[in-house]
Protein backbone atom coordinates (compact mmCIF):
# COMPACT_ATOMS: atom_id res chain seq x y z
CA UNK A 1 0.00 0.00 0.00
CA UNK A 2 1.40 3.20 -0.89
CA UNK A 3 2.30 6.24 1.83
CA UNK A 4 -0.68 8.54 0.24
CA UNK A 5 -3.15 5.79 1.11
CA UNK A 6 -1.63 4.70 5.00
CA UNK A 7 -2.11 7.96 5.84
CA UNK A 8 -5.60 8.02 4.51
CA UNK A 9 -6.01 4.72 6.56
CA UNK A 10 -4.75 6.42 9.61
CA UNK A 11 -7.01 9.10 9.55
CA UNK A 12 -9.77 7.47 9.27
CA UNK A 13 -9.41 4.59 11.34
CA UNK A 14 -9.25 6.56 13.92
CA UNK A 15 -12.20 8.91 12.78
CA UNK A 16 -14.44 6.25 12.26
CA UNK A 17 -13.78 4.69 16.45
CA UNK A 18 -14.07 7.99 17.81
CA UNK A 19 -17.28 9.15 15.83
CA UNK A 20 -15.52 11.91 14.24
CA UNK A 21 -16.08 11.35 10.61
CA UNK A 22 -16.52 13.96 7.77
CA UNK A 23 -20.28 14.09 6.09
CA UNK A 24 -19.07 14.00 2.30
CA UNK A 25 -20.80 16.46 0.28
CA UNK A 26 -24.20 14.56 -1.61
CA UNK A 27 -26.74 15.53 -4.02
CA UNK A 28 -27.21 17.07 -7.40
CA UNK A 29 -24.78 19.86 -8.06
CA UNK A 30 -23.02 19.34 -4.92
CA UNK A 31 -20.13 17.63 -6.86
CA UNK A 32 -18.34 19.74 -10.04
CA UNK A 33 -18.10 18.25 -13.09
CA UNK A 34 -15.31 16.10 -13.40
CA UNK A 35 -13.35 14.21 -15.99
CA UNK A 36 -13.18 10.32 -14.77
CA UNK A 37 -12.61 7.55 -16.32
CA UNK A 38 -14.85 4.89 -17.33
CA UNK A 39 -14.27 1.32 -15.13
CA UNK A 40 -14.86 -1.86 -17.17
CA UNK A 41 -18.06 -3.61 -16.78
CA UNK A 42 -16.68 -6.65 -14.51
CA UNK A 43 -14.61 -3.94 -12.43
CA UNK A 44 -17.97 -2.30 -11.52
CA UNK A 45 -19.56 -5.39 -10.54
CA UNK A 46 -16.65 -6.44 -8.29
CA UNK A 47 -16.94 -2.90 -6.52
CA UNK A 48 -20.95 -2.95 -6.27
CA UNK A 49 -20.55 -6.17 -4.46
CA UNK A 50 -17.80 -4.52 -2.37
CA UNK A 51 -19.95 -1.51 -1.40
CA UNK A 52 -22.41 -3.52 -0.55
CA UNK A 53 -20.55 -4.90 2.27
CA UNK A 54 -19.49 -1.94 3.50
CA UNK A 55 -22.51 0.10 3.66
CA UNK A 56 -23.75 -3.13 5.77
CA UNK A 57 -21.21 -1.45 8.44
CA UNK A 58 -21.69 1.97 7.34
CA UNK A 59 -25.65 2.26 7.75
CA UNK A 60 -27.54 4.83 5.89
CA UNK A 61 -24.53 5.34 3.04
CA UNK A 62 -24.22 7.46 0.34
CA UNK A 63 -23.62 4.86 -3.22
CA UNK A 64 -21.82 5.80 -5.98
CA UNK A 65 -21.51 4.74 -10.08
CA UNK A 66 -17.92 3.63 -9.67
CA UNK A 67 -15.34 5.80 -11.56
CA UNK A 68 -11.48 7.00 -11.07
CA UNK A 69 -11.45 10.69 -11.21
CA UNK A 70 -9.10 12.17 -13.16
CA UNK A 71 -9.79 15.67 -12.35
CA UNK A 72 -12.51 18.27 -11.15
CA UNK A 73 -13.22 21.53 -13.47
CA UNK A 74 -15.32 24.45 -12.91
CA UNK A 75 -19.09 24.44 -14.35
CA UNK A 76 -17.77 26.39 -17.83
CA UNK A 77 -18.57 25.41 -21.32
CA UNK A 78 -18.84 21.59 -22.79
CA UNK A 79 -16.88 23.08 -25.73
CA UNK A 80 -13.92 23.88 -24.01
CA UNK A 81 -13.66 20.99 -22.05
CA UNK A 82 -14.28 18.34 -25.17
CA UNK A 83 -11.67 20.08 -27.38
CA UNK A 84 -9.30 19.57 -23.95
CA UNK A 85 -10.15 16.14 -23.20
CA UNK A 86 -9.29 15.22 -26.90
CA UNK A 87 -6.39 16.81 -26.67
CA UNK A 88 -5.36 15.12 -23.31
CA UNK A 89 -6.38 11.64 -24.88
CA UNK A 90 -4.84 11.70 -28.71
CA UNK A 91 -2.41 8.76 -29.32
CA UNK A 92 -3.20 7.27 -25.61
CA UNK A 93 -4.69 3.61 -25.39
CA UNK A 94 -6.58 2.30 -22.67
CA UNK A 95 -5.40 2.98 -18.52
CA UNK A 96 -4.86 -0.23 -16.67
CA UNK A 97 -5.04 0.45 -13.09
CA UNK A 98 -4.18 -2.53 -10.49
CA UNK A 99 -6.94 -2.24 -7.58
CA UNK A 100 -5.77 -3.76 -4.08
CA UNK A 101 -6.85 -3.14 -0.95
CA UNK A 102 -9.58 -0.98 0.85
CA UNK A 103 -9.13 1.69 3.49
CA UNK A 104 -11.81 3.36 5.68
CA UNK A 105 -10.94 7.83 5.12
CA UNK A 106 -12.79 10.53 7.38
CA UNK A 107 -15.13 10.82 4.96
CA UNK A 108 -15.55 7.69 2.60
CA UNK A 109 -14.37 3.82 2.12
CA UNK A 110 -11.75 3.23 -1.32
CA UNK A 111 -10.66 0.85 -3.57
CA UNK A 112 -7.11 2.10 -3.55
CA UNK A 113 -5.93 1.78 -7.37
CA UNK A 114 -2.00 2.05 -8.65
CA UNK A 115 -1.31 2.59 -12.64
CA UNK A 116 0.47 0.00 -14.34
CA UNK A 117 2.28 1.78 -16.52
CA UNK A 118 2.74 5.67 -17.46
CA UNK A 119 -0.56 5.92 -19.26
CA UNK A 120 -3.25 7.37 -16.23
CA UNK A 121 0.19 9.99 -15.28
CA UNK A 122 -0.14 11.15 -18.62
CA UNK A 123 -3.39 11.45 -19.12
CA UNK A 124 -3.55 13.64 -16.18
CA UNK A 125 -0.42 15.92 -16.67
CA UNK A 126 -1.78 16.50 -20.58
CA UNK A 127 -5.27 16.98 -19.37
CA UNK A 128 -3.71 19.92 -16.75
CA UNK A 129 -1.86 21.53 -19.12
CA UNK A 130 -4.29 21.52 -21.79
CA UNK A 131 -6.98 22.95 -19.48
CA UNK A 132 -3.93 25.66 -18.53
CA UNK A 133 -3.59 26.17 -22.06
CA UNK A 134 -7.44 26.98 -22.48
CA UNK A 135 -7.29 29.06 -19.29
CA UNK A 136 -9.94 26.88 -17.87
CA UNK A 137 -8.00 24.84 -14.88
CA UNK A 138 -8.94 27.34 -12.44
CA UNK A 139 -10.96 24.89 -9.89
CA UNK A 140 -7.74 22.34 -9.33
CA UNK A 141 -5.22 24.87 -10.87
CA UNK A 142 -2.96 23.84 -7.27
CA UNK A 143 -4.58 20.62 -6.47
CA UNK A 144 -1.67 18.05 -6.68
CA UNK A 145 -4.11 14.31 -7.47
CA UNK A 146 -1.74 11.70 -6.75
CA UNK A 147 -3.70 8.78 -5.82
CA UNK A 148 -6.13 6.27 -7.71
CA UNK A 149 -9.05 5.11 -6.42
CA UNK A 150 -12.99 4.51 -6.44
CA UNK A 151 -15.05 5.32 -3.71
CA UNK A 152 -17.10 3.06 -2.68
CA UNK A 153 -19.55 4.44 -0.24
CA UNK A 154 -19.35 7.57 1.69
CA UNK A 155 -20.83 8.60 4.96
CA UNK A 156 -23.86 10.18 6.11
CA UNK A 157 -22.86 10.64 9.34
CA UNK A 158 -21.46 8.53 12.65
CA UNK A 159 -20.74 4.93 11.65
CA UNK A 160 -23.28 2.69 12.79
CA UNK A 161 -20.70 -0.42 12.98
CA UNK A 162 -17.14 1.40 13.38
CA UNK A 163 -15.67 -1.09 15.11
CA UNK A 164 -17.27 -3.35 12.42
CA UNK A 165 -16.43 -1.81 9.71
CA UNK A 166 -12.69 -0.72 10.58
CA UNK A 167 -11.86 -4.88 11.12
CA UNK A 168 -13.72 -5.47 7.89
CA UNK A 169 -11.16 -2.94 6.24
CA UNK A 170 -8.36 -4.55 8.04
CA UNK A 171 -8.52 -7.75 6.66
CA UNK A 172 -9.13 -6.39 3.01
CA UNK A 173 -5.59 -3.96 3.66
CA UNK A 174 -3.98 -5.50 0.37
CA UNK A 175 -6.49 -8.10 -0.93
CA UNK A 176 -5.84 -7.89 -4.26
CA UNK A 177 -9.44 -7.29 -6.53
CA UNK A 178 -7.89 -7.19 -9.97
CA UNK A 179 -6.74 -5.13 -13.10
CA UNK A 180 -9.17 -2.56 -14.63
CA UNK A 181 -9.15 -1.46 -18.08
CA UNK A 182 -10.89 1.69 -18.94
CA UNK A 183 -11.56 2.26 -22.20
CA UNK A 184 -12.74 6.00 -21.92
CA UNK A 185 -12.49 9.42 -20.35
CA UNK A 186 -15.47 11.09 -19.54
CA UNK A 187 -16.64 14.63 -18.69
CA UNK A 188 -19.26 13.64 -16.48
CA UNK A 189 -22.12 15.82 -14.61
CA UNK A 190 -23.20 14.52 -11.43
CA UNK A 191 -26.86 13.93 -9.87
CA UNK A 192 -28.67 12.02 -7.05
CA UNK A 193 -31.70 9.90 -6.77
CA UNK A 194 -32.44 8.77 -2.56
CA UNK A 195 -28.91 7.35 -1.97
CA UNK A 196 -27.19 6.89 -4.77
CA UNK A 197 -24.90 9.48 -6.65
CA UNK A 198 -24.99 9.09 -10.77
CA UNK A 199 -22.26 9.89 -13.57
CA UNK A 200 -23.71 11.27 -16.77
CA UNK A 201 -21.54 12.09 -19.06
CA UNK A 202 -21.62 14.82 -21.14
CA UNK A 203 -18.63 14.07 -23.86
CA UNK A 204 -16.73 10.88 -23.62
CA UNK A 205 -12.81 10.46 -25.59
CA UNK A 206 -12.25 7.16 -26.32
CA UNK A 207 -8.44 5.68 -25.08
CA UNK A 208 -7.84 3.50 -28.10
CA UNK A 209 -4.28 4.56 -29.34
Amino acid sequence: MSDRYQELWQQGRRAVLRGEVTVQPFGTGCWPLSVALRLDVATRGRFADLAAEAAAFVGDAYLFDHHVTVRAVDDGPPAVYESALAEATAGLGPVRLRFAGVVVTTTNVLACGYPVDETAPRLRSRLAEALAASGADGLERDLRRDIWHTTLVGFTGPVADPRGLVEWATARLNQPFGTARCDFADLNRWTATGRQQHANPIVSARLAG
